[in-house]
């Protein structure tokens, strides 16, 4: 009918029964035909993506490509060794040396074993002042009482 289309000319696009010069936001175009898909069906929880993959993510999710994952998924928390860019909605890398957790590049939660963790920085050993601390098997520093060194 002339309200109601099954396909488009070149170079528009399908989207359920209406022709567009773009896909709109949530959907891309397929590859091999000029119809629009979901991101959704590309990958959950996906608000803006192109045919390779998602470039945004729905609300309180973020973009993560960790672990030498191929292409982003959108998740709900970071996985460990990334944190949160709540500005960019992304997981990013830790940079922190020895550092397996933390809540910005350089302010680490979570020490790698055998170090301690002190200000956010993991070190081999506590700087003057400080003392060893080992609680149920995480390494911290924590300031020397009277007398100690």
């Amino acid at each position: 009918s002339a309200t109601t289309c099954t396909s488009c000319p070149q170079p528009l696009l399908l989207l359920y029964t209406n022709c567009y010069d773009k896909c709109p936001t949530g959907f891309y175009p397929s590859p091999n035909t000029n119809i629009c898909l979901m991101c959704e069906g590309l990958v959950t929880n996906c608000a803006e993506c192109v045919s390779g993959g998602c470039l945004k993510c729905k609300d309180n999710f973020y973009l993560s490509k960790a672990n030498n994952a191929t292409s982003y998924s959108c998740v709900s928390s970071c996985p460990a060794g990334y944190y949160a860019d709540t500005s960019n909605k992304i997981c990013l890398k830790c940079t922190a040396a020895n550092c397996l957790e933390c809540t910005s590049p350089t302010q680490c939660t979570k020490c790698a074993a055998t170090y301690y963790s002190f200000n956010g920085a993991c070190l081999l050993s506590c700087p003057t002042g400080y003392a060893p601390v080992n609680t149920a098997g995480v390494l911290s520093c924590a300031p020397c009482k009277q007398g100690c060194k």
